[in-house]
């Protein structure tokens, strides 16, 4: 049985929005955000199916430079999930 699989990037104040295809590429997302904002991020120990498993979520502040571009909020959260393309379907990461 072939899946297909993406992986969702969007964040709570609908500025971002991303479709990637391994856990890797949200890692690497996540890591370029780390670094536009200044902040670092966490990630959830342990794996299903060796290969890392991330939390569904990352928080990062928003400098105060950059709040006007973000509704003057102090924080984002970014939220990331796996999506099966053929059911439309969200597949639950544990």
């Amino acid at each position: 049985m072939k899946y297909n699989f993406k992986y969702i990037i969007k964040d709570n104040l609908n500025t971002y929005i991303k479709m990637v295809d391994s856990e890797e590429e949200v890692y690497e997302v996540l890591n370029k955000m780390s670094e536009q904002f200044k902040d670092t991020f966490s990630t959830f120990g342990g794996s299903l199916d060796g290969s890392p498993t991330y939390e569904d979520n990352a928080v990062f502040s928003i400098p105060y430079n950059m709040q006007p571009n973000y509704k003057n909020e102090k924080y984002i959260k970014f939220y990331f999930f796996k999506f099966d393309i053929d059911t439309n379907k969200v597949v639950k990461l544990y």
